[in-house]
């Protein structure tokens, strides 16, 4: 059974690849972004966060920053908000959701004042909540292609990003069907 939280932040910014001049963000958080959110919260040695859902709370809102003498053009995201579902799995991908689900609770409640958390960059700070066991019924649009984005990466530090063509669905993106065949270099 996933653990679930909500995220939000008033600005936010996931670079895409494919952009070298400006930086230009993704439309919703990627899930690499998300799994080390989960990753700063809570992370419990030899066990690994394994997302199963991004929920877009809030329609997407997107302004330029200007460039100043060190820093290029940035598309950002203004005025984010996401439910994010992850199980943690251990080695054998066992799901060890509910053994941790009280440390992770107790970790949730205190990221806020003891973590610097942030989406993108440094300056973007975000804040973390317990999510309600309720769906949120957003109102973000009916079917969305958000083209290639990163799933993530391996164990280790020289690991390759995994990519997978995104699709939302009511302002979901539901990575639970997602398998080998998905991911691709």
């Amino acid at each position: 059974m996933p653990l679930d939280l909500l995220v939000h932040a008033r600005k936010a910014c996931f670079p895409r690849p494919e952009f070298s001049r400006d930086l230009v963000t993704y439309d919703v958080i990627t899930p690499l972004t998300a799994r080390i959110v989960f990753d700063q919260i809570y992370h419990p040695g030899k066990l690994r966060w394994e997302l199963r859902r991004i929920e877009m709370l809030k329609p997407v809102e997107r302004a330029w920053e200007p460039a100043s003498d060190i820093n290029p053009r940035i598309l950002m995201l203004k005025d984010v908000a996401y439910r994010l579902s992850a199980a943690l799995l251990d080695r054998a991908g066992r799901d060890c959701s509910q053994d941790h689900a009280a440390p992770f609770a107790q970790r949730l409640s205190s990221a806020n004042q003891n973590l610097s958390l942030h989406l993108g960059f440094r300056d973007f700070a975000a804040n973390v909540l317990p999510a309600p066991p309720q769906r949120y019924r957003n109102r973000v649009g009916r079917l969305r292609d958000l083209g290639w984005m990163p799933f993530d990466t391996g164990e280790n530090e020289d690991a390759i990003t995994l990519y997978f063509h995104a699709v939302s669905i009511d302002g979901v993106i539901d990575l639970t069907s997602l398998g080998p065949s998905s991911l691709a270099m």
